[in-house]
């Protein structure tokens, strides 16, 4: 099977905030949230999105949250499955993301110094620390 790139549910949301990666737990928690958060960004999002891996389990979802200035904020939060995601599949990511972020004049991320596979997927992005 083929990972899959598609808009986001509220069913994503509850699979992945009771399935997160241990490094996506802290960083929720070290930025005075709990993983219900997860369903109220797919709630307030303009875009989000949910990614599957080979074998068809849900690895992740994400969003775009626009602020008042005309930049958005991108969010992704990940299951143990995103371990089986290869490099195709992340450069297709990458293109969606573009897209989906062109509007804004920029584009940040919140990211905890101890989740390592955000910081490169970051990276990966463009994004600069």
């Amino acid at each position: 099977m083929n990972p899959q790139l598609r808009k986001a549910t509220i069913k994503d949301a509850i699979y992945v905030s009771n399935n997160l990666r241990p490094a996506d737990q802290s960083e929720i928690e070290g930025l005075g949230h709990t993983p219900f958060n997860v369903v109220l960004g797919v709630l307030l999002c303009e875009d989000t999105f949910a990614f599957t891996n080979y074998e068809g389990e849900l690895a992740g979802i994400g969003g775009v949250i626009p602020d008042s200035d005309g930049n958005a904020g991108i969010w992704t939060l990940c299951t143990p499955a995103i371990d089986n995601m290869g490099v195709t599949f992340f450069r297709r990511a990458k293109q969606h993301i573009e897209l989906i972020t062109k509007p804004y004049s920029m584009v940040y991320a919140l990211c905890d110094s101890r989740n390592k596979l955000h910081h490169r997927f970051l990276k990966f992005l463009g994004f600069k620390a």
